[in-house]
């Protein structure tokens, strides 16, 4: 939810790099200064996971943040992966 974290998602768009080799969300824009911004959250970033459950669409990830509390990501960033805790 872009008002909670500071962070717009988006499905990952046909005819993108990452179509058909990443499943998950892409992070689309983070504000500055906001959660998701202060936790590392960087725009291009795929979330595949988010509280250890796999993420393949926008509509699962904002069922998962409609719940409140904290959020940790499974970030997959260029050919790294990494956790990220949002609070």
């Amino acid at each position: 939810h872009p008002r909670r974290t500071g962070a717009r998602f988006g499905n990952i768009p046909e005819g993108s790099r990452l179509a058909g080799r990443l499943e998950g969300v892409l992070v689309a824009e983070v504000e500055r200064g906001a959660p998701a911004w202060r936790a590392g959250l960087r725009p291009g970033d795929v979330i595949t996971q988010a509280n250890r459950k796999p993420v393949t669409n926008l509509e699962q990830l904002k069922k998962m943040v409609e719940g409140g509390g904290a959020l940790l990501f499974n970030i997959q960033r260029g050919n790294g992966a990494l956790f990220l805790l949002i609070r």
